[in-house]
């Protein structure tokens, strides 16, 4: 599964390859004029123009979907660049009307017991736009409705997907967290607020609180650096997350960058590639090892320690085992999520060599374990994060006293 953030709240989603457009907005930088009541008041928007020709964002999509008629989530210069014959899916008779009155020829309404297109099954999901009694005043002034919908997205392979759309965090998102499962959510996160209306969709604070409810499911942030309301950037939300200590299940991606999430068939390959892996260097068959790494392969030995390139990552791996004669590298259990793979191992046997590593050890009998994480793309490991207790192997090895430089 394929998520490229576009711009704002239009994402292009590609799931059992079929690819919606999510909530095109297409205007120009700065087209429209400040947003009236706006908490941050004086801003022309988007900030940002299109990170694609509305041609490359629209060449290949299968259908559109408008989560609810507000000029962020669908404008005239979306309007404009659409094939009048695309599906489009709407969240009621409401907004179904409306894209008809734009011309729109084959539109239909998701439903909350599911629909099919192409094979994947979308289910309707509730949303708040904000708390009612703060924020309807203002869609009473604006001649807006605050109705909106959020989308559940499943097709057989494919990780569950929740497209949260336009909402706060509140009981609703729980139910439909409890309901569908989901391995990832789409968060609309710029906390976008009107003088007096508080948060209309979620922010910093609403975030954490659906990653401490669903700690297992994938953020990915989005909705962010456009609309003239919006109270929380890219910037202030990483801050938050690193400060809260979750950076590792949320993406942020930036305008026309796209989040892969591998499905259960390519997430059980990079299982068997890692198997593979450990397999080949234990036999020390170093050039085909060096075959599975990605060519932007990096190494981190230590959180603060990082070294660029396979063939620096296979020079230590001769280091470490060329002097160890019969000492056998077993791959214990590995576990696999996402573009992630977890591998515990265990080293037995006696070091022949020399020394290691300046240490004298012929003869030496030694056993250990080691924990190390890699993170995969197209196949291959881009990314290795090792664990290990070098006191104990010195200690194993007789050293008395390390001298730390």
């Amino acid at each position: 599964m394929l998520i490229q953030q576009i711009r704002n709240a239009t994402i292009k989603i590609t799931i059992g390859g079929v690819k919606f457009l999510a909530d095109p907005m297409f205007a120009p930088k700065e087209a429209y004029p400040p947003i009236p009541e706006s908490l941050i008041p004086g801003n022309a928007w988007p900030f940002c123009a299109l990170p694609q020709t509305e041609a490359e964002i629209t060449a290949d999509i299968d259908a559109v979907i408008m989560t609810h008629y507000h000029i962020d989530h669908f404008d005239e210069f979306a309007v404009k660049a659409l094939d009048k014959n695309i599906k489009i899916f709407a969240q009621d008779e409401y907004d179904r009307k409306v894209l008809e009155g734009f011309g729109f020829t084959d539109t239909e309404i998701i439903s909350a017991e599911g629909t099919v297109f192409n094979g994947v099954v979308m289910y309707k999901t509730e949303c708040l736009h904000g708390v009612k009694e703060k924020v309807q005043p203002y869609y009473d002034a604006l001649d807006i409705r605050g109705d909106a919908m959020g989308v559940v997205f499943m097709y057989p392979g494919e990780k569950t997907l929740y497209l949260a759309g336009d909402t706060i965090w509140y009981d609703g998102v729980k139910r439909t967290l409890d309901k569908y499962n989901p391995d990832a959510v789409i968060v609309n996160a710029a906390c976008a607020q009107l003088k007096h209306s508080g948060p209309i969709i979620m922010g910093t604070d609403d975030i954490l609180a659906l990653h401490e409810y669903a700690p297992n499911v994938k953020i990915i942030a989005s909705h962010m650096d456009t609309v003239g309301h919006a109270t929380v950037d890219r910037e202030t939300l990483r801050r938050f997350v690193d400060d809260n200590n979750f950076a590792d299940s949320i993406e942020i991606p930036a305008d026309g960058e796209t989040v892969n999430l591998p499905g259960y068939a390519e997430t059980a390959e990079n299982k068997k590639t890692a198997r593979r892996f450990y397999a080949l260097l234990n036999q020390k068959r170093y050039d085909e090892a060096a075959e599975l790494i990605h060519p932007d392969f990096v190494y981190w030995p230590q959180v603060d320690t990082c070294l660029q390139g396979g063939q620096s990552f296979m020079d230590i791996e001769r280091a470490n085992m060329d002097p160890c004669g019969d000492y056998k590298m077993r791959t214990k259990f590995i576990i696999a999520e996402d573009d992630r793979v977890a591998v515990y191992l265990t080293f037995d046997g006696v070091l022949l060599g020399d020394n290691w590593h300046g240490v004298p050890v012929t003869n030496k009998h030694m056993v250990l374990d080691f924990m190390c994480m890699l993170r995969f793309k197209d196949g291959k490991i881009i990314e290795k994060r090792a664990k290990y207790d070098r006191y104990f192997i010195f200690k194993s090895l007789g050293v008395k006293t390390l001298e730390l430089k």
